[in-house]
């Protein structure tokens, strides 16, 4: 009977080793490549059994303990080393679906050492929408259709629109996820969470392990866990939870448009090189009279966290965005003058002239080339030395101005 069947398989597969055994609903997976690899004879099949090449094999599976022996030893194998990553069969498949779904909703919980835990909830649909509301009544949005990100904040019936050009799908573990590759995850064991049976899951990630507990049939995510180090020491912990999956989302939900009432500001729709000027003058204070080795908004955000003292910073991510943060109005001013200069960079880069050239330069060093671009209709570039002089040059003085490979990082979008 099958039943046989199922129980000789899976006892092959403990026989592999303690963490060898798949979870559930993968062993008909592992069990039909298998047999689509292995010849294990031709056997008349057993009585009772049915014909064809799948009886045959279990008969001689039976019948041959030789032929077993072997069996066990490519099934360690094909689930240690071959096949199956990292002695988890369905990794691969939970990745397939994950990145299939069209619509997320779930918590957002984080913790970090001597703070109380701060919550959200966020909306996502894909590709590249996502809407998250914080327990103040602000709400983040991402329209990535539109390339615009808005903030509301009600108690001041306040709008902020700012064109958003890149989004990542959100710094969030759920889109790490999505991204992650197969052989990052593996199998350790299974766990209850909210009352419900799931199969657990690690992921290998460069700033901490991230966990993911899974449904045995659904086999999408019922919980994440995402540690990473915290500055100052201890450890931050982003957790994913109450997810509810594949439900029909409004576009209304992830609308840039602000509701009626609210005064709206365009912070960079009026933006010029004196925005810019001033963008590097910040980065350079901050970064101790150096410009950054890169000049985009993580690099931003970076140089001003840094600046601020540690109990003033509730969650700052590897992959940070300031939407994404509790880090107080005066931090958040910051960023926003600083993120006049990076709307100037946008402006001017649409011609792929734009070039930074800073990193490693002292503020004050007049020889030195920080960024160039041209102007549309122009037939030289605006050159900033690091006195941050605003000077003309055409195209073949370029190179004598510094252009030192060693120091050019990629244009910043």
């Amino acid at each position: 009977m099958k039943a046989d069947e199922d129980r000789e398989f899976g006892e092959l597969l403990r026989s592999a080793g303690p963490d060898a055994s798949p979870p559930a609903g993968a062993r008909e997976r592992v069990r039909r490549q298998l047999l689509a690899r292995l010849d294990l004879g031709s056997g008349a099949p057993a009585p009772g059994r049915g014909g064809g090449r799948r009886g045959a094999r279990f008969w001689a599976l039976r019948t041959a303990p030789a032929a077993a022996a072997v069996l066990a030893a490519l099934v360690a194998w094909w689930l240690l080393a071959g096949g199956v990553q990292t002695a988890s069969a369905d990794f691969a498949e939970v990745l397939r679906r994950v990145r299939r779904v069209t619509s997320a909703a779930f918590d957002i919980v984080v913790t970090v050492p001597g703070r109380e835990p701060l919550r959200a909830r966020r909306q996502v649909a894909y590709p590249h929408r996502h809407r998250t509301t914080w327990p103040d009544g602000k709400v983040h949005v991402f329209n990535g259709a539109e390339q615009t990100g808005m903030v509301l904040r009600p108690w001041i019936k306040q709008a902020v629109l700012t064109p958003a050009r890149v989004d990542p799908e959100g710094p969030d573990p759920l889109s790490e996820l999505r991204r992650a590759d197969v052989s990052a995850g593996r199998h350790v064991g299974r766990e209850t969470v909210a009352g419900r049976a799931a199969v657990v899951y690690e992921v290998a990630r460069p700033q901490g392990p991230m966990r993911v507990w899974v449904e045995p049939d659904g086999e999408l995510p019922l919980r994440i866990e995402a540690r990473s180090a915290s500055r100052g020491g201890g450890e931050v912990i982003m957790v994913l939870e109450n997810f509810a999956w594949n439900r029909p989302m409004a576009d209304a939900l992830f609308a840039v448009v602000p509701p009626a009432g609210y005064a709206v500001e365009r912070p960079l729709r009026d933006v010029s090189e004196a925005s810019l000027i001033g963008l590097l003058r910040t980065c350079a204070e901050l970064g101790g009279g150096a410009f950054p080795a890169r000049l985009d908004a993580p690099t931003v955000v970076r140089l001003i966290m840094a600046s601020r003292p540690a109990e003033d910073v509730t969650y700052v991510p590897e992959d940070v965005t300031p939407g994404f943060m509790d880090w107080g109005a005066e931090a958040e001013a910051a960023y926003r003058a600083c993120r006049r200069g990076l709307a100037f960079i946008e402006k001017v880069s649409g011609n792929d002239s734009w070039r930074y050239t800073g990193g490693g330069v002292r503020l004050g060093d007049a020889a030195a080339v920080v960024c160039r671009w041209r102007p549309e209709g122009s037939t030289t570039y605006r050159v900033v030395t690091g006195e941050l002089r605003v000077v003309d040059a055409a195209a073949d003085d370029l190179p004598a101005r510094a252009e030192n490979p060693s120091r050019e990082g990629p244009p910043a979008k």
